[in-house]
């Protein structure tokens, strides 16, 4: 405690600052680490929509190109050809971005080894001559990775203002990944004209697993993504195909030969798009939620680091400003003090303020005005003595011829006179 003790009044005031500022400073650098975590925790859920959204982008083409080989194949080659390889550019686009978002990332590295094999049975769907079973086999493996994938994403998300919409979302892309198979299946089936047991089993299935999640979409879907799937869905293509599997679930062995295959072929392609654009409506939204989020955070962020700084400006200039105040009436009270205290009379104290050290300074200078007029007063004194000596040498001089005149005695009047100017200097000195 010396130490502080013995410090001067500025370095006190400095280290008191200090002391006051570092709490403040705790607690706002601490915010501001909090809002960059948080901040960076929305940017992982954000990375994690993104790639949702880009495995349903190459789920979606995928189906589109498989549903396509399946029809170019059934029609021997003779339809479908300009669009199977329009497809395959769409496919290449989306497997192409997948590719670059997860560049450094081996998380995905299963599934883009799958997608390696595209160009083998793409070569075969070109010479007619293709392993069904395999290219069966393959489009499941990637539909079930990456739905996978996508249900993990879901399940890594605890926020429920983004995990309601994404659960959501991900039941409607298998919903559509069901229509889709029906659609592969309807083709067939249209080529045959008629079904077989085993493809009307797949159908009712395939139909079951559409519906059930259909219904789920609808359970977890927010109000506004479900306002857009009815007024999206309730069109003449949907309510078409809805009339058609209840005319097949009624009669399993109805006549399609009647039914132009590429007509209702469209019919599907056109309504799968209608749930593909509400897939990306619904993806759309929940990016949107979080980059509004992220932008929050970054505003905070930049909200707190720039309070901090103005903070830091203004206690630092105002400090410094109180500080040299303080310290440089106190000197001016110092000099002032020595100067006094040296004999000086004529001391100026330029400090006028309200507060304590204003009091000092002006009863500093009722002292310096009281010394003065003491000092005036000695001066009257000495001058009034002087005076009063000299009005009454004479007298003085004679009461001391008096004092001194002895018959015997003779006065030396100029050693006299020298014996009073003598005792009155003394007198003089002593006053």
């Amino acid at each position: 405690m010396n130490f502080i003790k013995n410090l001067k009044i500025r370095d006190k005031l400095l280290l008191l600052l200090v002391v006051l500022l570092i709490p403040l400073l705790f607690f706002l650098i601490t915010a501001i680490f909090n809002e960059i975590r948080e901040k960076d925790q929305l940017l992982t859920v954000y990375e994690t929509l993104e790639e949702s959204e880009i495995l349903s982008g190459v789920l979606h083409q995928i189906q589109k190109e498989r549903a396509l080989s399946q029809a170019f194949i059934a029609s021997k080659g003779t339809d479908f050809s300009n669009e199977m390889e329009v497809q395959r550019q769409n496919t290449d686009v989306a497997v192409n971005r997948l590719r670059q978002f997860i560049l450094g990332n081996n998380t995905l590295s299963e599934e883009m080894q799958m997608l390696n094999e595209l160009p083998v049975f793409r070569n075969q769907i070109n010479a007619l001559r293709l392993d069904s079973i395999r290219y069966e086999t393959f489009n499941a493996n990637i539909r079930e990775k990456l739905v996978e994938r996508m249900q993990s994403n879901v399940n890594t998300i605890s926020d429920e203002d983004v995990r309601g919409p994404l659960t959501a979302y991900v039941h409607l892309v298998y919903a559509k990944l069901q229509l889709s198979r029906i659609r592969t299946l309807m083709t067939q089936a249209l080529a045959a004209k008629v079904f077989s047991y085993q493809d009307y089993g797949k159908f009712e299935m395939l139909k079951a697993f559409f519906s059930e999640e259909l219904s789920r979409f609808t359970r977890t879907a927010p109000p506004g993504i479900l306002s857009l799937y009815q007024r999206k869905l309730n069109n003449g293509n949907y309510q078409d195909i809805l009339a058609l599997h209840a005319q097949i679930e009624k009669n399993p062995k109805v006549n399609l030969g009647r039914l132009d295959s590429e007509t209702w072929y469209n019919k599907y392609t056109g309504t799968i798009e209608q749930f593909k654009e509400v897939e990306d409506y619904t993806i759309g939204q929940t990016k949107d939620l979080m980059q509004e989020a992220i932008a929050v955070k970054n505003r905070m962020v930049i909200f707190y680091v720039g309070f901090v700084l103005l903070m830091m400006v203004t206690a630092v200039a105002l400090s410094a400003y109180t500080v040299r105040l303080i310290a440089d009436s106190l000197q001016v009270l110092k000099t002032a003090s020595d100067k006094v205290s040296s004999g000086y009379t004529d001391v100026s104290i330029p400090v006028h303020s309200e507060d304590e050290i204003g009091a000092l300074a002006e009863s500093f200078r009722k002292l310096v005005h009281k010394n003065i007029q003491l000092l005036r007063l000695f001066f009257q004194f000495r001058v009034f003595l002087l005076q009063l000596l000299l009005t009454h040498f004479k007298f003085l001089l004679r009461s001391l011829q008096l004092l001194f005149l002895l018959p015997q005695f003779r006065i030396n009047l100029p050693e006299f006179f020298l014996l009073g100017f003598q005792f009155f200097g003394l007198v003089l000195g002593f006053v």
